[in-house]
C-alpha cells in the first residue's frame, strides 16, 4: 500500500483487504535496505492491537560443521 524511502531503508505496508482476514491481521510493516536487498525490520499488527516486531541482523557465515549438524535435523 504505503511506500517510503530513505536513503538506509525502503518502507513498504501491507494492509490487507479482506475483511475475514482484518480481523487477524491490520498491517504488515516491511524495512528493506536498498543497498543490499535484505529485510531490515518486519512489524506485525494485529487484530487484537498487539504488534510484533522483528529487527534482522546482517547475515554472518556458519562454518560446515555447523551447517551438516542443521541440515541432519
Amino acid at each position: 500500500d504505503a511506500e517510503q524511502q530513505t536513503a538506509d531503508v525502503t518502507a513498504v505496508s501491507l494492509r490487507p483487504k479482506a475483511p475475514f482476514l482484518r480481523k487477524h491481521l491490520r498491517q504488515l510493516d516491511l524495512q528493506i535496505s536498498p543497498q543490499t536487498s535484505r529485510l531490515v525490520q518486519l512489524r506485525v499488527l494485529q487484530g487484537d492491537g498487539s504488534t510484533l516486531l522483528m529487527t534482522f541482523d546482517a547475515p554472518r557465515p556458519v562454518n560446515s560443521a555447523d551447517k551438516a549438524l542443521l541440515l541432519a535435523r
